[in-house]
């Protein structure tokens, strides 16, 4: 695709998204402190083309020690608050289309769930596609890993949704190039097939470290080295 074509298509998706997807004005206004560090950080230490991006909400933001999991993978952090896939969408211009990126991890999708029962998930999926084609438009062959939104004993009441979100996601990567869903979802759950609360805080919601170490195994399946 030519460059000018490629701007123009991104430009147009842009517009589109902030002009009619209804995206929260409250939370841009939270998350402008976080994406503002993040763009004086990668300032001061460019990310190069060889550094895989991880972003998205809160299980991203919070994975400490993230470089340790994967060691030899240079790599950058951008996870913030309670993020939705609309934010990441909102936010893209930001701290994702400004770098050329070895690969993309994104861990999104539940918040806009959890926080929105009137969301449905075609409304959600809709939105994973234009953030899908923002991220293709601006480097059209990056792998992209979406990471399955996991279960949790604090957000039970929203698993089936959860559920049908994740097999449309997974549906429309399997037909997309350099493309791959992480499905963690069976990792997270105890015999009992349900979330296993010794991989979570005590708030049942956001992980422990043996809940990122079955994340770690399950991503070191796909990710290039």
């Amino acid at each position: 695709m030519k460059a000018v074509h490629k701007h123009l298509l991104l430009k147009y998706l842009l517009c589109f998204v902030l002009g009619i997807s209804g995206l929260n004005v409250q939370s841009q206004r939270i998350y402008d402190n976080d994406i503002r560090a993040f763009v004086v950080a990668d300032s001061l230490h460019p990310p190069g083309a060889e550094t895989t991006l991880f972003t998205g909400s809160s299980s991203i933001r919070m994975w400490d020690g993230i470089e340790d999991y994967f060691p030899g993978l240079p790599l950058s952090q951008r996870g913030f608050g309670g993020s939705t896939i609309d934010d990441l969408v909102y936010y893209a211009p930001q701290i994702i289309l400004p770098y050329t990126w070895k690969q993309i991890v994104i861990y999104c999708g539940e918040n806009d769930l959890a926080n929105d029962p009137t969301l449905t998930t075609d409304s959600l999926f809709a939105n994973f596609k234009t953030l899908f084609r923002i991220i293709r438009s601006h480097q059209e062959n990056v792998p992209i890993l979406f990471i399955s939104l996991k279960p949790s004993n604090n957000r039970l009441v929203h698993l089936a949704r959860f559920k049908e979100a994740n097999e449309k996601i997974r549906q429309f990567l399997e037909q997309q190039p350099n493309s791959q869903f992480v499905d963690i979802w069976p990792l997270m759950l105890n015999e009992k097939g349900l979330p296993d609360s010794n991989l979570f805080l005590d708030d049942g919601l956001h992980m422990n470290a043996k809940g990122y170490v079955r994340w770690t195994q399950e991503l070191k399946k796909y990710l290039i080295p």
